[in-house]
C-alpha cells in the first residue's frame, strides 16, 4: 500500500510532505515493499525530506512520551518550519567547527545513540554522502537536526557539553564551553553559555 505520504517522499516535494506530516500521516506506515517513509526518502537521495522525516519521528515519538505535561513544543507544523531554539542560529558556527574539525569519524554516531536517534535514522544520514572525510558532513546534519529538537526553555550548550562528555569527550566540551564564553560580546545569557 502506498500512502500519499510515500508518494511525496518517493517524488522529493518537501512542501508536500512538510504539509501531510502537519497533518497526521502516519510515519509508522510501510509501502507495498516493506520501506518506511525515510528509507523511500534516504535511496531517493532526498536529503531535506530525509531530514525533515527524522525531525518529524523524532517530535512525535517526545511529544508521545510526555503528551499529559507541557513540553514547550508548538503544532507540528511550526514545529517542522522553524528551529524553537532562540540560540539556533548562534549555535550552527559552533556545530559547523565540531563537525568539520573536531569530531572523530564514529563520534557522530555515539552523539546520535546518545540523543536516542535509531539506527533507521542513522543509516539514512549515512546514506548521503560517502568517502574518508563523510563523517563530517554526517555530523554536521546530525547535529543541525538534533539542534532543531532543543526546546527553547532549555541549555543548548549544557546539553552538547553533557553529550560531548557521555561519549567520553570532555576535553572537547570543555574547549567549546570556554570559547563560546570567550566568544560572547555581551555577558552570556543562561541559555546559550553556561554550563552547570
Amino acid at each position: 500500500m502506498q500512502t500519499p505520504l510515500h508518494v511525496a517522499v518517493e517524488c522529493g516535494h518537501l512542501e508536500v510532505v512538510q504539509v501531510l506530516l502537519a497533518g497526521g500521516a502516519s510515519l509508522d506506515t510501510r509501502e507495498k515493499s516493506g520501506k518506511s517513509a525515510l528509507q523511500l526518502a534516504a535511496r531517493g537521495n532526498h536529503v531535506a525530506v530525509v531530514d525533515m522525516l527524522i525531525k518529524a519521528e523524532r517530535y512525535y515519538a517526545y511529544t508521545r512520551e510526555y503528551h499529559d505535561k507541557d513540553v514547550g513544543y508548538l503544532d507540528p507544523d511550526t514545529y517542522l518550519r522553524k528551529a524553537q531554539h532562540p540560540h539556533a542560529s548562534q549555535m550552527k558556527d559552533v556545530l559547523w567547527k565540531l563537525a568539520t574539525k573536531q569530531l572523530k569519524p564514529n563520534d557522530w554516531k555515539k552523539l546520535a545513540y546518545h540523543w536516542h536517534f535509531t539506527a533507521e535514522h542513522v543509516k539514512a544520514i549515512e546514506q548521503e554522502y560517502t568517502g574518508a572525510t563523510s563523517y563530517k558532513d554526517h555530523g554536521f546534519r546530525l547535529l543541525n537536526i538534533w539542534l532543531h529538537g532543543v526546546r527553547k526553555d532549555e541549555n543548548v550548550l549544557k546539553l552538547l557539553y553533557e553529550a560531548l562528555v557521555a561519549i567520553d569527550r570532555k576535553q572537547l566540551a570543555e574547549n567549546i564551553r570556554k570559547k563560546v564564553n570567550l566568544l560572547a560580546e555581551k555577558p552570556c545569557s543562561p541559555t546559550l553559555c553556561s554550563v552547570s
